[in-house]
């Protein structure tokens, strides 16, 4: 099972590769509009999933075990997902973004990026006490 695990790993990573290749032009935009933070989002959480993949299920495949069991007790194995972890909040901060950019300019300033996703209906919360005044 561990060749079929690496073989897709690989197959993950090009593919990933291949998402980000054809986002990475609108990722560096320069007008900061919504189609910038989306694949400026994107490009990141793929380079995240790119990055986790080769770590953990490539790199292990190349080195010997030895060197991988002390690779980690150097590491402390699971510090390395800082990195992956930063990136996804990266990733998160441009796609928030992205979405309040989309929201109307007239009704952006009502709808900051954790509420932005809600648009134009608001969260549960938001319902239930919509509900409740109307009462």
């Amino acid at each position: 099972m561990p060749l079929v695990s690496e073989a897709l790993a690989l197959l993950s990573v090009f593919c990933m590769m291949i998402v980000m290749r054809g986002l990475v032009s609108w990722a560096f935009e320069q007008d900061r509009s919504a189609t910038m933070h989306f694949a400026l989002g994107i490009t990141a959480l793929c380079g995240s999933l790119v990055l986790r993949s080769l770590y953990w299920d490539v790199l292990p495949a190349l080195m010997a075990p030895v060197a991988w069991q002390a690779w980690g007790t150097a590491t402390s194995w699971a510090e390395i997902n800082v990195v992956w972890n930063g990136l996804v909040l990266f990733s998160a901060y441009h796609l928030l973004r992205a979405m309040q950019l989309l929201i109307p300019e007239e009704d952006r300033a009502n709808w900051p990026l954790w509420r932005a996703p809600f648009y134009p209906h608001g969260h549960l919360i938001e319902k239930i006490i919509r509900r409740w005044r109307s009462k």
